[in-house]
């Protein structure tokens, strides 16, 4: 009998709107597995119970119950060399990662049926921040990394939020071309080096951010590279218009985005900013950023 540890968030989206608990424990029985559940209380709390959990040889399987901010706690918290694999139930407001993860909405067949599901190796990046005041952040993403509007607007949503999912992100867009700011930048990539005015700029595994945007359109997160977005600075008028081809997958078509891959990049602002890994600000006043793919690989429930 395989063994699962759920790390549940109250607070996410879902969560706080279903009885999470009794679902859990109703479609374990229907598969024979041995579930406990686990709560966190406050924010890095997922971190240190996927920390201990580590440790323990009781489980096989830890489940992410929450968002892409969860998500992001446990990969932070967890051991990569403890054997342990990752499942995630998309319960939050954005659920980008599990857009790669999963084709159905199956979730309980997916995590409990072996049948139904296969393990994959994915990538995990690593975010090294300087700040203004010289104080340094280090922190791993499984999705992706902000700097400038896209960021700002998490922010925004994350200490305004009323909504949910893509349509929480787009009245928050409103309200944040009310007061645009350039990113002005140099950034390394190999041997390469680029200077811009900004509007964004979007590193990741994954293709979507924000629940739904195609930021980042060609990126695979098993493909060992990562995959960095820029948009030049442009009119409100402009971003309204281009805003819904992120939508669709239309990026592309968008004459002032621009796209990079590489192992790493390292990012200068001249003026300090805000960064969200995974949705979650980390940074009101970044004004450097390194980032490079983690040398061991994640092991992932995906749908078969």
């Amino acid at each position: 009998m395989k063994k699962y540890a759920f790390i549940i968030n109250p607070t996410a989206g879902k969560v706080k709107k279903l009885n999470v608990s009794d679902l859990i424990l109703a479609e374990s029985k229907k598969y024979n597995a041995s579930v406990k559940l686990f709560y966190t209380e406050y924010q890095g709390h997922a971190i240190k119970i996927a920390e201990d959990l580590s440790t323990k040889e009781e489980f096989d399987f830890i489940i992410s119950v929450g968002g892409d901010g969860t998500a992001n706690e446990i990969v932070n918290g967890l051991n990569f060399n403890s054997n342990k694999i990752l499942g995630l139930l998309p319960f939050g407001s954005g659920n980008d990662v599990c857009r790669y993860l999963y084709k159905t909405k199956n979730f309980f067949e997916i995590l409990f049926n072996p049948q139904n599901h296969s393990i994959i190796d994915f990538d995990i990046g690593i975010c090294n921040i300087i700040n203004e005041n010289e104080t340094k952040i280090r922190r791993k993403f499984i999705n992706a990394i902000g700097v400038g509007f896209d960021a700002y607007v998490a922010y925004l949503n994350q200490t305004r939020k009323k909504l949910t999912g893509t349509l929480s992100y787009l009245v928050t867009v409103f309200e944040a071309l009310k007061s645009l700011t350039p990113l002005n930048v140099s950034f390394q990539y190999g041997n390469e080096e680029k200077h811009g005015k900004y509007l964004l700029m979007t590193i990741g595994n994954g293709k979507t951010s924000g629940g739904g945007f195609f930021l980042n359109p060609d990126a695979d997160p098993t493909d060992k590279v990562l995959n960095l977005t820029t948009v030049d600075f442009t009119s409100r008028l402009e971003i309204i218009r281009n805003l819904p081809l992120s939508l669709v997958n239309k990026l592309k078509n968008v004459d002032k985005a621009q796209f990079y891959t590489s192992e790493n990049f390292n990012i200068k602002l001249d003026l300090p900013y805000f960064v969200h890994l995974d949705g979650e600000i980390v940074s009101k006043n970044a004004k450097g950023l390194r980032i490079n793919l983690e040398e061991n690989k994640l092991r992932i429930i995906a749908e078969r």
